[in-house]
């Protein structure tokens, strides 16, 4: 029996199915690791942090269903993206699938035998070892990923997880929207390199859960952040002074504490963490972890600031 490296994701939520296709897949191919995933969001976490040669996923699940989870999971960087996927359902129509999602997808109507699941596991395995090209994608990369990309997003120690820069983006416009009463919008996503502050003032939380290391931070321009703070306290402040230097901190605090409920809703495990303050210009950003580090800018009718995060697996960061 030739032997085989690399991981699939099976997707279903009846574990009955999940364990039979689990058993084939492992007893057929000799050193193939099969992960299985009970719902949608949970196998969404899963493929950010690792590559799946192959997925096999049913449509109707809960939490987040198939299709959902095939635009996430082609919405990840090259390096995560699957060769193929096989969509399994007895409800959803063959013709729309493919038609969304073009070459790599597959589609099998349920209830299908194991054999149609191990003789397309098996094709996509030939396809990755013979290294034939994969097919273009009809599904467009979302804007953050498509530049992070462009960057050359991740490095042999960094892994940056889409699902959880969005949540990220999404916490920052919320918390500057309802705390500090101004409406932002993101600007760009970029690869930063150095610890460098774009702005005046930053506060640094610790971003650590039982499977990564790493820390986030929060900068602001000055102008841009007296304007949040003026909004937040109802005075108006002509410099950053030690009174008002905390107002970063809270608003930091907000936006990790926001994006963390919604990851852990995830299966993410965030820790709890207490952000640091730094002022001044030129300052630097003392990120737990070795760059580069994913940034978003936003802008706002105040000026600009940026929300950056760097993270490595615990294992690295030990080894390092």
């Amino acid at each position: 029996m030739k032997k085989h490296s690399g991981f699939v994701l099976v997707v279903d939520d009846e574990a009955e199915i999940r364990n039979l296709l689990k058993s084939a897949l492992e007893e057929t191919y000799d050193g193939l690791r099969c992960v299985v995933s009970p719902d949608g969001a949970d196998a969404a976490v899963k493929a950010s942090r690792q590559r799946f040669v192959a997925a096999v996923v049913d449509i109707g699940m809960p939490k987040m269903d198939g299709i959902s989870l095939l635009n996430s999971v082609f919405s990840l960087p090259t390096e995560f993206k699957p060769r193929k996927v096989l969509v399994l359902s007895g409800k959803a129509d063959p013709k729309e699938v493919t038609e969304k999602f073009g070459a790599l997808v597959e589609f099998a109507a349920k209830p299908c035998s194991t054999q149609v699941v191990v003789d397309f596991i098996g094709k996509v395995l030939q396809e990755e070892s013979a290294g034939t090209a994969a097919a273009p994608r009809p599904v467009a990369a979302a804007p953050s990923q498509a530049a992070a990309n462009s960057q050359g997003a991740g490095s042999s120690k960094q892994k940056f997880d889409a699902i959880l820069v969005n949540e990220f983006v999404k916490a920052t416009l919320e918390v500057l929207k309802t705390t500090g009463q101004i409406e932002a919008k993101r600007d760009s996503l970029f690869l930063k390199q150095d610890d460098q502050a774009s702005g005046d003032i930053s506060a640094i939380i610790p971003m650590n859960s039982s499977d990564f290391h790493g820390s986030m931070a929060l900068s602001f321009e000055e102008k841009c952040f007296l304007t949040v703070v003026g909004n937040m306290l109802g005075e108006k402040y002509e410099k950053i002074t030690p009174e008002i230097a905390d107002a970063a901190a809270e608003l930091c605090n907000q936006i990790y504490g926001t994006a963390k409920k919604a990851l852990n809703e995830k299966g993410y495990s965030l820790e709890l963490a207490i952000p640091s303050i730094v002022v001044g210009k030129g300052h630097q950003v003392r990120h737990a972890v070795n760059g580069p580090y994913v940034a978003v800018r936003f802008q706002c009718s105040a000026g600009t600031f940026l929300v950056e995060a760097g993270m490595v697996p615990k294992s690295l960061a030990k080894a390092a």
